[in-house]
Parts: structure tokens; sequence; C-alpha cells
């Protein structure tokens, strides 16, 4: 990956953090560093700052770090959509997480 555009999806959890601090661990350097970061008015109130946290420790690591944070409510989308989808078919996953990232 030395030399090449890499992008972490980050969901304010463990598992996207684990996954940032393994590459920082690998000693690979990409050219690019993407983070992106979609945030829910429904988080926990500490995950924007567990997020941000992250942010900041790949900016110690890495030299080229570019951020993207989208700012949505789940629930906002449900009333537009005037439905609650099914959990095995995620319409607000895809279209307030995927398709910006």
């Amino acid at each position: 990956m030395n030399g090449k555009r890499v992008m972490v999806g980050l969901s304010g959890g463990i598992n996207s953090a684990a996954v940032l601090l393994w590459l920082i661990e690998s000693g690979f350097i990409p050219s690019e560093l993407h983070l992106y970061y979609a945030h829910f008015k429904e988080h926990s109130p500490d995950t924007f700052q567990f997020v941000a946290d992250l942010i900041r420790y790949a900016r110690k690591h890495f030299p080229n770090v570019k951020v993207t944070i989208t700012r949505n409510s789940v629930i906002d989308f449900f009333r537009q959509q005037k439905m609650i989808p099914h959990p095995a078919i995620s319409p607000c996953s895809r279209r307030l997480k995927i398709e910006p990232m």
C-alpha cells in the first residue's frame, strides 16, 4: 500500500478504529489517506469526539490525510421516506453512508 491512496470508513466503533490502528502499525505509508465518517444525530454524545481523536491520531502518523464528514439523522431519513426499513435491506446505510463515501 506504500504510495497508494487508501480509504478508511470510520463508524465511531472499535472495528473501524482497529482498521486505522492496524494501518498505522503496519508501517505502510499511503500517498493519501482518506477518512470518511457519517455522523448521525442519534449517535452517542461521545462518538464524534472518539472519531475526532482518531483523525488527530492519523494526522500524527500520515503526511496526507483528507477527511470527509457528513451529518444526518436516521430518524429524519425514516420520516422523509415514510417508512422504517427492514434490517436486512438497509437503504439508510446505503444512502447515508455508502453512497456519500
